[in-house]
């Protein structure tokens, strides 16, 4: 799965940004047939760790083989980034096949995230997602 970051520095605020939506559309996130799974994730935090929940994730087409939502769910900030080892709370988008679907689905995403402490900047990003299912 492709994955790209975003670090803006201003004066009072370091934001990070990671997603998991894939860059290209060859790219494809991989699940098992009827288990629910992450298919997309975003997620915003200040440089005191805390997560901003300054992120907005809508579903803007539907899976054709399943059903997806949008929720918030715990993570630990991977090695290597700011604040690393820290949990936050992230927005992401499950996916999960209807019982015995196997096969490629897809699901148009978009986010926002709000890029500065007032709330004026705003980053998208929006594609579709392609879920090969197992």
């Amino acid at each position: 799965m492709a994955r790209f970051s975003i670090i803006s520095i201003t004066a009072s605020l370091v934001l990070s940004v990671v997603s998991a939506l894939p860059a290209a559309a060859q790219d494809v996130v991989t699940v098992k047939s009827g288990k629910e799974e992450v298919i997309f994730n975003v997620y915003v935090y200040g440089e005191d760790c805390a997560s901003s929940g300054g992120e907005r994730i809508t579903i803007r087409t539907p899976p054709a083989n399943g059903v997806a939502r949008v929720a918030r769910i715990p993570i630990r900030i991977p090695p290597g980034r700011a604040c690393a080892g820290q949990t936050v709370k992230i927005g992401v988008v499950l996916y999960r096949s209807r019982p015995g679907f196997r096969g490629t689905d897809r699901v148009g995403v978009d986010a926002y995230m709000d890029t500065y402490t007032n709330g004026i900047g705003e980053t998208f990003i929006g594609g579709t997602v392609t879920v090969q299912v197992q």
